[in-house]
């Protein structure tokens, strides 16, 4: 007799019945929008200088020079790093199957979709790098609206 047979098997984390955009949308807010952003946001609050090696990295003598002091560098670092926590945690919560955390995020999104379009008001220049950065909050909103994903929110989960 297999002693594993009559022990009751503990499921704490089951995400076998979570949709595939759940799982992918959620493991990449958690990894790259959250926990990525995090550390970067740590190191460069605790090394403003490590901030200008990684904007040369990316051409930096291509873009718009702006002095900034380290203080008002950590001003603007704070708020990314609040995002950042902000994702893993609705991640979490979604992979989790809380409603708060679809709803936290739908409503976060539908908000940076808004500061966008006045974005492009005020500067029609920008357009190109708004869209880019838009796809981003813009699935957030088509996904987690639509009405299969909503539907397994709203639904109790079963025991399994």
């Amino acid at each position: 007799m297999n002693p594993q047979e009559n022990s009751p098997s503990v499921k704490l984390f089951s995400f076998s019945g979570s949709p595939l955009g759940v799982k992918i949308i959620s493991a990449f807010n958690f990894i790259v929008t959250g926990i990525f952003v995090l550390i970067w946001a740590v190191v460069v609050f605790n090394d403003p200088g490590k901030l200008g090696e990684f904007v040369k990295g990316l051409g930096g003598d291509k873009m718009l020079e702006v002095n900034l002091t380290p203080q008002q560098l950590k001003m603007l670092i704070l708020p990314q790093a609040g995002i950042a926590l902000f994702y893993i945690l609705t991640a979490a919560g979604i992979l989790l199957r809380k409603e708060w955390a679809r709803k936290a995020l739908v409503y976060f999104s539908f908000t940076l979709a808004v500061f966008m379009a006045l974005g492009v008001i005020a500067r029609p220049a920008a357009i190109m790098q708004i869209m880019v950065q838009a796809v981003h909050p813009g699935i957030m909103i088509y996904y987690f609206t639509g009405g299969s994903v909503v539907e397994w929110f709203a639904a109790k989960p079963t025991q399994e």
